[in-house]
């Protein structure tokens, strides 16, 4: 959280120097890169070799199935949360076991950043591979063969919205002065971190006394599956998995707002309501939630609300490679 309020308190300085005096000097400042990507999955060129006669029959030549992994959204992955399973062998066909089908991420894999000149720091990358691959059968024939290699890891995407907060939403809705302050109805602009899943839209409602209500959209913009945080069977695709399609939200105000804010069934603790939703076969799905003033004053403010979207994300990649057949195991 902490990472997420210091991004809060830099837009929000934007936004109330656009509100104090007219026009902003300079462009709004977007502290996010955006993107609808998370972890770029590329096999590594060679592995496995593509040329023909380069991987052969009855055990006569090794080789590896590497990938490389480019963390291009904007979320830092820890060691150990990112696996890689290979699938589409027989391991005992290969000269390897089960054990070895399975491959963690062992160092940290940074995501990309924007510096607050507008450069951007590109996310690292990180190799890993299946190595010590042998066909050991007789193949009785060249044989083209798919690899499949299944890609989950943990992943978090983060926005911020500027809303319009007021005391008394009425007065906000006719009084001019209060409308060149913000606006209490309307769709606002959202600042989305990089990451397959996003909050893709938002507007806010008058409801009347000092409450207003938030409407935004969570959507699955990737091109992968998306799956529960912590699911204990990972990112199994199986349509009984009932961990499919699950993201995990948080909503929260900063914490020297005079509002406070609630979502429909989602739990409340101090200045931050979590819950669950499920993107029903990958469908957006919109969450509904109520900002209410509380500073006993006849106060009009722009403050910002942020959404945390987290959730286990697979991906699957594959290559086929030619494994050629040299003859009887006895020539």
């Amino acid at each position: 959280m902490k990472k997420v309020l210091l991004i809060s308190l830099v837009l929000l300085s934007t936004f109330l120097a656009a509100c104090s005096g007219g026009s902003p000097t300079g462009p709004s400042f977007n502290p996010y890169i955006g993107g609808t990507e998370g972890v770029r999955m590329e096999f590594i060129e060679g592995q496995p070799p593509q040329e023909e006669g380069a991987i052969l029959d009855n055990g006569k030549s090794s080789f590896a199935i590497g990938l490389q992994l480019t963390n291009v959204g904007e979320y830092d992955i820890d060691a150990g949360d990112l696996e890689l399973e290979l699938r589409g062998i027989l391991p005992e066909q290969f000269g390897i076991s089960n054990s070895d089908l399975v491959k963690e991420l062992e160092d940290p894999l940074p995501g990309a950043k924007k510096n607050i000149d507008g450069s951007i720091i590109p996310g690292q990358f990180s190799a890993v591979s299946f190595d010590g691959l042998s066909y050991q059968p007789d193949a009785r024939g060249d044989i083209p063969k798919t690899f499949q290699v299944n890609l989950c890891y943990d992943y978090k995407t983060y926005s911020s919205t500027a809303v319009c907060i007021a005391d008394d939403v009425t007065n906000a809705l006719t009084d001019v002065e209060d409308k060149e302050i913000c606006q209490i109805n309307g769709v606002k602009s959202v600042k989305s971190s990089g990451g397959p899943v996003q909050v893709t839209d938002l507007k806010q409602l008058p409801q009347g006394g000092n409450k207003i209500s938030v409407i935004f959209t969570v959507s699955h913009v990737g091109t992968g599956n998306i799956y529960k945080v912590n699911s204990p069977v990972g990112c199994d695709d199986n349509l009984a998995n009932t961990d499919r399609n699950k993201v995990d939200i948080s909503v929260s105000l900063p914490g020297t707002s005079s509002a406070s804010v609630t979502c429909q069934g989602f739990d409340t603790s101090g200045d931050t309501a979590t819950g669950e939703i499920t993107l029903w076969e990958g469908n957006p799905r919109t969450v509904t939630c109520t900002i209410e003033g509380n500073s006993g004053a006849d106060i009009i403010y722009e403050d910002l609300l942020d959404v945390e979207l987290s959730y286990m994300y697979g991906q699957t990649s594959s290559v086929t490679a030619l494994i050629k057949d040299i003859g009887t195991a006895n020539n």
